[in-house]
This record gives C-alpha cells, structure tokens and sequence, in this order.
C-alpha cells in the first residue's frame, strides 16, 4: 500500500482501490478525490485519480489529474504514459510527443514509448521521424511490426535513397 502523511487520505486511497477492484469508478473517483484534498501536493493520489477518470471517460477531468501529477513529481513514469495515451486519444498529439520524449529521455529502452511517439509523430506529420521510432520499437520487441514505406517498392527505394544518401 502507498503510504502518506495523512491516516486518513491512505484510507481513502485504499478504498479507491478497492472500489476500482469492484469496478465502482464513480465511488473510487470520490474516495480519490477526497484524498486529493487531503494530500494535495501528492502526485500518486493525482495519478490514482487520473486514471480512475480515464476509465471513467472523464477526459478533460483525467488530463488536468494527470498535469498536477507531472507537476508535483516530473519523472513520474506512470503519469507521463498515461497523460500522452489520453492524449493521443483526445487528439493534443504535440502533448503526447513531449511526454514520450520525457519518458524516453528517463526510460530509453522501453519500445512501446517509441512506437506510441511514432503515433504521435504520424499525427504531426512527420513521418521520417516517425518511421524511425517505429524502426526503434521493432529493434527493441519484436511484437512491433518492422515499419516499410508504402507504394511502388521502387520508388520508396529510390524516395528512401534521396533522403538517407549514406544509407542506401
């Protein structure tokens, strides 16, 4: 169990967890709020409550969970994660990309934090950058799939030979 200054806000949060168990997302969201109020500068109560939120589908409520998490603790692995999945799944792609990049900069071997970057990346637009983050992620775990340049295999050699001279 996570332990804090308050008695009072652990049983809060022991409750949350047992209320999520039971899949009592409305309840768990109250017992973590309280203990939001009791602990405010905590970043694990905001995370706690950021992802209660989030299952909850109470998205802009989740994002600023996840925010005060990142404020009050910035290497926050868990908090990082979650705060750039929602937002790659509410569309702040540029959030999500910085976010990935902290947690790559803290965690650079984990290949999900790169193929969710190159996610974000396609959502930008910037698509040779994305391809090498998916490059990346398949080098780490094989679950990932080796990313190829679509369209006439030819032409994407040839494109691809223009843009990495070195390479080819």
């Amino acid at each position: 169990a996570v332990k804090f200054a308050s008695r009072e806000a652990e049983r809060h949060i022991e409750g949350g967890l047992q209320l999520e168990k039971q899949l009592d997302l409305p309840g768990a969201i109250e017992s973590y709020s309280k203990a939001a109020t009791l602990v405010p500068d905590s970043a694990e109560v905001h995370f706690l409550l950021a992802e209660a939120l989030t299952k909850a589908e109470r998205f802009q409520d989740a994002l600023v969970s996840y925010t005060l998490a990142v404020n009050f603790a910035p290497d926050h692995t868990k908090a990082l994660y979650g705060r750039s999945r929602l937002c790659l799944r509410i569309a702040l792609y540029g959030q999500a990309f910085k976010d990935l990049n902290r947690l790559i900069t803290l965690s650079p071997g984990i290949a999900d934090y790169h193929y969710q970057r190159a996610r974000a990346l396609m959502k930008l637009n910037k698509i040779e950058d994305a391809y090498y983050d998916f490059l990346r992620a398949h080098e780490l775990d094989k679950k990932y799939p080796r990313p190829t340049l679509r369209g006439n295999s030819a032409s994407s050699q040839k494109k691809w030979a223009e843009l990495h001279p070195t390479r080819a």
